[in-house]
Formats: C-alpha cells, sequence, structure tokens
C-alpha cells in the first residue's frame, strides 16, 4: 500500500478497537491520530467508521460504512467529518493540497430510501447533514432491506415452483409466469443494485471524485455495492485470484453476517428475521456483469453458482460466523476446515472458461446496461431443478451439472 497519504492501522491493538466486526488492518487516512478515529467510530453505527476498501488508478477512493448516529437533535463529528474530508482530497491534508480541498468533490451514496434512512433518526441514527461536510453531495439509491430481499427470493421461488407442477404448468405458461416473476420484484432489485454501482463507479473514475458508500449497518447493501463497483472499474477482480480477495475483503473481513443472513447450524425458527439472499443476490448482479461482458471475466458462472450452494454447505470456514473476529478466534476455522478458495483454485478448470480459450482480459472499466429489459434471471440458479429449462442433449454448451465433487 504504497501512498503516504494513507496508512493500514492495526485494528486490534489495545486499549482502542475501532471496530470488532472489521478486518483487523484498516487503511485510513495518515494525517489523523488513533484518537480521532476512535472518537470519528463512536459517531458511526455499531463503531463501523469510514474506512478505505478501494482505491481507484486516478487516486479516487471508494469508502465505506455505516449509518451516522445523527438522531433526531441533528448531531455532529468533528472528527467524522475531518475523516470524509480525507476521503474527498484522497487523503491530502488542506496545507499540503489546498487546490483539493478547495474543487474536489464527495458522494456519499445512501442505499436507503430516503424515507427509511429518515425513520432511522427517530432511533438515534440517520444520515449525515451534507451541510456540515464541504463539496459533498448525498444520493440515496432506494435498494430495500434485508425483509424485502427475503419476501422477494421467496415469491420468485415459489413461482418456479409452481411452475414445475404439472396442474399449474399450463396455467403459469407465458404471461401467467412472467407477471409472478414481475410481481416477485426480484429482478427490479438487481437492477437497482447495479444502478447505485455504476454511479459510483461513474464517479470514482470520470469525476475522480471520492465516494463514501453505506446503508444502516454497513454489512449488506454496503458490501455489495462496493464489491460490485471494484468489478466494473479494476480487471483484477475479473479473474479468479481477484473474486477470491474481493470476497475475502468486502465480505468476509468487513463483517458481513454469514451465521444469521444464512442461518448456518441452527433451526430455520432461530433469528428467522435475520435471514436474507444478499450473497446470493450479489452473485446474481455478478452474473449480469458476466452475462453482458463475458469475454471480460476468467472465471464462468458456475464459479458463481458453487459460491451460492456453499455459502450454506458449512464445508468452508470462509463463510462460518459473521466476523474475522468470530471465524479466527472463536470457531478456529483455520485450523479446523478448508479454505473455499483453495478447493476453488485445486479445480480452476472447472470454473474458468478455458476450453476453448474464451477470456480476453480487458484493461478497461466495464459499463453494463442497466435497463430493465437488459436484466436478466439467473437461469442457472433458479431453473436448475426444472427439467424443462435445461439445455438440450444436442446443445453443444452441454448438460447443467451440479456435482462439486472431485473431479
Amino acid at each position: 500500500f504504497d501512498c503516504p497519504d494513507w496508512r493500514v492501522l492495526d485494528n486490534s491493538s489495545p486499549p482502542q478497537t475501532l471496530c470488532d466486526s472489521y478486518p483487523r488492518y484498516l487503511a485510513l487516512p495518515a494525517h489523523m491520530s488513533r484518537a480521532e478515529l476512535f472518537t470519528a467510530a463512536q459517531f458511526r453505527s455499531r463503531n463501523r467508521l469510514p474506512a478505505l476498501t478501494y482505491r481507484h488508478a486516478n487516486g479516487a477512493v471508494l469508502a465505506r460504512s455505516a449509518q451516522p448516529l445523527t438522531g433526531l437533535t441533528h448531531r455532529k463529528s468533528v472528527e467524522d467529518e475531518l475523516l470524509l474530508g480525507y476521503i474527498r482530497t484522497r487523503g491530502r491534508p488542506a496545507h499540503l493540497d489546498p487546490e483539493a480541498h478547495a474543487h474536489s468533490k464527495l458522494y456519499i451514496l445512501d442505499a436507503r430510501g430516503k424515507m427509511a434512512a429518515t425513520l432511522n433518526m427517530a432511533v438515534g441514527k440517520g444520515t449525515e447533514d451534507v451541510s456540515a461536510y464541504p463539496n459533498t453531495e448525498l444520493v440515496f439509491c432506494n435498494i430495500d432491506n434485508i425483509h424485502v430481499m427475503r419476501a422477494s427470493a421467496i415469491a420468485l421461488a415459489e413461482a418456479l415452483a409452481t411452475q414445475q407442477q404439472p396442474q399449474h404448468r399450463e396455467e403459469l405458461q407465458g404471461a401467467g409466469f412472467f407477471q409472478r416473476l414481475e410481481e416477485s420484484a426480484w429482478l427490479r432489485h438487481t437492477q437497482l443494485l447495479l444502478l447505485a454501482s455504476s454511479l459510483a463507479a461513474e464517479k470514482l473514475h470520470f469525476e475522480a471524485a471520492g465516494v463514501l458508500v453505506h446503508c444502516s449497518d454497513g454489512w449488506d447493501r454496503t458490501a455489495q455495492i462496493c464489491s460490485l463497483v471494484q468489478v466494473m472499474l479494476d480487471p483484477h477482480y475479473r479473474t479468479v485470484e481477484g473474486l477470491a480477495a474481493l470476497v475475502e475483503k468486502d465480505w468476509c473481513s468487513f463483517g458481513y453476517k454469514f451465521q444469521d443472513r444464512c442461518g448456518h447450524g441452527v433451526d430455520s425458527a432461530v433469528l428467522a428475521e435475520e435471514r436474507s439472499p444478499v450473497f446470493l443476490q450479489f452473485l446474481e448482479a455478478l452474473f449480469q456483469l458476466l452475462h453482458q461482458f463475458p469475454a471480460a471475466f476468467e472465471y464462468s458462472q458456475e464459479l458463481l453458482l458453487f459460491l451460492a450452494d456453499h455459502v450454506h454447505s458449512c464445508l468452508f470456514g470462509n463463510f462460518l460466523g459473521n466476523s474475522d473476529c468470530e471465524r479466527f478466534a472463536s470457531l478456529q476455522v483455520q485450523g479446523s476446515t478448508r479454505s473455499v478458495w483453495a478447493y476453488v483454485l485445486d479445480h480452476r478448470r472447472a470454473f474458468c472458461r478455458t476450453d476453448p480459450p474464451l477470456f480476453r482480459p480487458f484493461p478497461h472499466p466495464i459499463w453494463p446496461q442497466c435497463g430493465m429489459a437488459r436484466i436478466k434471471l439467473w437461469e442457472r440458479f433458479w431453473l436448475r431443478w426444472d427439467a424443462a429449462a435445461h439445455p438440450s442433449r444436442l446443445s453443444p454448451d452441454g448438460l447443467w451439472r451440479d456435482d462439486w465433487g472431485e473431479r
């Protein structure tokens, strides 16, 4: 991390651990003291302070956090304002770069809708008052919460299951099925996710502006958007190793709650309201990029399908627990489980489009078409249990196969 304006800080160093659901090592402004950063963390929900997750080739940074604790009294934090100022100016202090402080721009992408963000103020949370942050614009992305996504996925699954029942197949041929697909709103949610990610990528790339992404606690919609932005902008994340690094960084290390969202090892009634297909939705949005730009990706949708299955299988330690702290300190996954990426790399040919070689590295950003007409149902995931949807045996693409055993 060769940049003098940013430093890698050990988040676990006592006595001031910044956030126990964050990575051990955080990239933060070099010109802020640990005490200032600690105070800034206390102004964010669950201490999830703004931290750098990606630095673009032009120097602009993508940061992520949880919502601020503004509340109904519109509380402010000088340290939070200072931290966001450094994100806006690429870490440069005013006395070293007055031009950057005067003219650089920061976009705060609140993944929620404005009403949802406003309602959070009643419980002491909320969103930023941009009057306290110079040259800053707040954008609401209108992506719904985990409960809406859970209901949407269930509605889609029920529509697909009903279609496979002989007594309903005729009823759902054609318009009936598409009506239920639209009513589930699953593709609309995917579209909103891509629109928000595209907007963030455009601001970073074309304006060289800083971007901060957050939702409520910064571990669901925030992880989705930040991950997709990096895939759009950086060709490294379109490789197998890049996807591994991305999932480890923005999902595992930044505290996505795999245990709660997937319900590993507990009865379905336990914390049922915490279940949600957030990681699956990320993979579905990633599939949209792969579908529109197939040659730009080293990996195929088989890898996405493999991850969608094994986030629930409990075979790999990467997806256990709710944070790195739980995985390594409490569950001790390093000594008792295998890494999903070790398996993927050992079976690389099964997940890459190498026969014939279709991957042509594309060193530039990819800009997806996000109109509803271009959003496609991920058939390989959703329709694999419908025999009528499988490719013909005469198809040159071959039959769908979900055997993840040794090959």
